[in-house]
């Protein structure tokens, strides 16, 4: 079964590119330019994996995480969160654990987070 992926990214530029290079490794895929947008396809287009970008309009990464979490049929969505500044890891750390997936600085190798992805998509 193919496998849907919500890219959450406001560089429209960076969006397309992983948009590209996961349609080409055979996902499907959406996308959304802030964190408001993106709760909404969250509900319409359903994931198996999440995409996201920390510092996004609306609604940033870390409220979006904190939202998807707190609800029982989006807890369980893999989350890659990405990010350009750093320091932002320690926001999606509770407890010393984690709450997203994975995470990774930009720029960030796109074959780093294709891996990632076929590790959590098994």
């Amino acid at each position: 079964m193919v496998k849907k992926i919500l890219v959450i990214e406001d560089d429209v530029d960076l969006n397309t590119v992983i948009e590209l290079n996961l349609q080409k490794e055979g996902y499907i895929t959406d996308h959304a330019y802030d964190g408001e947008e993106a709760l909404k396809k969250v509900e319409e287009f359903e994931p198996d994996l999440i995409i996201l970008d920390v510092m996004l309009p609306k609604l940033n990464g870390v409220e979006f995480n904190t939202k998807l979490k707190s609800n029982p049929k989006t807890k369980d969505i893999p989350i890659i969160a990405l990010t350009g500044k750093l320091g932002t890891k320690e926001l999606f750390t509770v407890n010393n654990q984690l709450t997203v997936s994975a995470f990774f600085y930009k720029p960030v190798l796109m074959k780093d987070i294709l891996a990632e992805i076929k590790k959590l998509l098994k």
